[in-house]
């Protein structure tokens, strides 16, 4: 990775690196590519595809069944602020807007 690119990145991220930071980072990322470069040596041509990560049989499995859910009565019951048939919750996101007005 270029050191043009490391500093286009860090500025759309908004934050800046040292030199060394940035030389930790070039070092770094020679790393991972000699390790992917060694991943593409590899010889898999006989090697049959994997779709678990984790051997697991079927009745390792537990049955999926359907349980009965509340009724709309209920839930709202137990809701302290409604309207309108809907439940009301404190606002837990807040958008760039908002921290504008600070």
């Amino acid at each position: 990775m270029d050191r043009s690119l490391i500093l286009s990145l860090s500025e759309d991220l908004h934050f800046s690196l040292t030199e060394e930071e940035i030389q930790d980072i070039q070092k770094d990322f020679a790393w991972v590519q000699s390790i992917q470069d060694q991943f593409t040596q590899i010889d898999v041509s006989n090697v049959e595809p994997m779709t678990s990560c984790v051997e697991f049989f079927e009745q390792d499995l537990r049955l999926d069944r359907a349980n009965p859910c509340l009724g709309k009565e209920q839930v709202l019951q137990n809701s302290k602020k409604i309207k309108e048939d809907k439940i009301l919750v404190n606002q837990v996101v807040r958008s760039s807007c908002d921290l504008k007005t600070r």
